[in-house]
């Protein structure tokens, strides 16, 4: 089975309707993914897999980088 990748270019356009928009993530979305986070301490859940706020932007920039290659 041949294996997919998106290429970051594709990504590059914003989506919106009359009540949404959806865009790709970038480093400006950071330190509002941290504040989401951290209502409610979700990086210590044992049941998911989320980055402690002030390893926000490592973390992102590692699955940035990841999805690149």
């Amino acid at each position: 089975m041949k294996e997919s990748r998106l290429d970051s270019t594709e990504l590059s356009e914003c989506l919106s309707g009359e009540y949404m928009v959806l865009e790709p993530l970038t480093l400006e979305h950071v330190p509002a993914l941290s504040l989401a986070v951290a209502d409610g301490e979700l990086w210590q859940l044992w049941y998911t897999s989320v980055p402690h706020p002030d390893e926000m932007a490592v973390e992102f920039r590692t699955h940035w980088h990841n999805q690149a290659s």
